[in-house]
């Protein structure tokens, strides 16, 4: 009895015990909503960006300038985790359907296609160490959209 007294009424420490370890739960709970609320916007940016790109190489043909305008309507932030376009060529609906696509070459021989399927990949690494150890260390966001060409 007399032990448990004394435990009772040594309570000094108590109070920065408790709010240590509310802090950190506090904290990698807040790091946790931050880094998802990046990946919301970021998958929000890409499917702007590939839908940039789509309409560009629509108009022009050109992979580069695809490229660019995919890059020029996202944030400056998420810039440096494009990777290059994957734009697949079709002559019609069907050949979507079989999966007979060809890469665009940016040679006459694109001309032909009808339609074209635009890929934007974008790819960063995680910034909080649960969310990195649970959903992995990098995210990959893929954005596809098919445009007919003009």
């Amino acid at each position: 009895m007399g032990i448990s007294r004394f435990l009772w009424r040594d309570a000094k420490g108590s109070i920065l015990t408790e709010y240590a370890l509310s802090s950190l739960v506090i904290i990698f709970t807040l790091l946790t909503i931050m880094e998802f609320g990046f990946e919301v916007v970021m998958r929000q940016q890409a499917e702007h960006g590939v839908t940039q790109a789509a309409t560009r190489y629509s108009l022009t043909g050109s992979s580069e300038q695809a490229q660019d305008a995919g890059a020029a309507v996202m944030l400056s932030a998420f810039r440096e985790c494009v990777a290059p376009l994957d734009i697949v060529l079709y002559d019609d609906m069907t050949s979507i359907a079989q999966d007979l696509g060809r890469q665009a070459e940016g040679t006459g021989s694109d001309a032909s296609a009808r339609i074209a399927q635009i890929t934007l990949t974008c790819s960063w690494t995680r910034v909080t160490p649960i969310v990195r150890a649970v959903l992995g260390p990098r995210m990959t966001q893929s954005s596809t959209t098919i445009v007919r060409m003009r």
